[in-house]
């Protein structure tokens, strides 16, 4: 299926992320596996800065299992997704580094209040977990700039009055792999002292990188 979003407003994008139907079979192939898409880089930045910033908005347009498989195709490695845009230096990084800032709305304003069944926890995995395998923040300043930029949203989510958030931080935090993640993680853990023993027990791991 070809699809060219170039041109495409802001609800048509974002009804191509979420407006897909849910498959009958809920083992069959994901939709955007399916698609030969054609975009601009920056107005998909722009527009993804615009979903995030606004994600109270999207329960009210999109059921619940839209909005996973949604947020699923943007976490996949899929074209027009985050792992496509966020290191595509064609896109001025300021405006890169305002849709990273955006992901604490989009955790605050909707993940906080539902999230969801499995991206909101996985979100990160699908974008920082080459930062343990292939991305080398100490000798490339593209990935350094943009493991900063995470590490400082991941901080922010992992402040949020949200159990599920702050795992879902946790979890990025320890694929993340940032120089300050440790000291990161042992202080949310002096702020929190009643934090559920299994979760002090994940936290360390996360700061232990032992996390798969």
């Amino acid at each position: 299926m070809d699809i060219d979003l170039r041109g495409r407003d802001l609800e048509g994008v974002t009804d191509f992320i979420f407006g897909q139907p849910m498959p009958e079979d809920p083992k069959s192939k994901e939709w955007y596996w399916d698609v030969d898409l054609t975009f601009d880089p920056r107005e998909q930045v722009a527009h993804l800065t615009t979903i995030f910033r606004n994600a109270a908005d999207l329960p009210s347009r999109y059921s619940p299992g839209q909005l996973e498989q949604g947020f699923w195709y943007l976490i996949s490695g899929a074209d027009g997704g985050l792992s496509d845009l966020l290191w595509n230096t064609a896109v001025p990084w300021e405006a890169r580094a305002k849709l990273i800032d955006a992901t604490v709305a989009l955790y605050r304003d909707l993940f906080a209040v539902d999230p969801l069944d499995t991206s909101a926890h996985m979100f990160w995995d699908g974008i920082a977990y080459d930062y343990g395998l292939t991305r080398d923040p100490e000798t490339n300043a593209e990935d350094r700039r943009i493991q900063d930029a995470m590490f400082d949203a991941l901080l922010q989510i992992l402040d949020l009055d949200s159990l599920p958030c702050q795992r879902a931080a946790l979890h990025g935090l320890g694929h993340l792999r940032h120089r300050e993640t440790a000291k990161a993680i042992e202080d949310f853990l002096a702020r929190n002292p009643n934090l559920p023993e299994k979760d002090r027990a994940y936290a360390h791991a996360c700061a232990n990188g032992t996390i798969q």
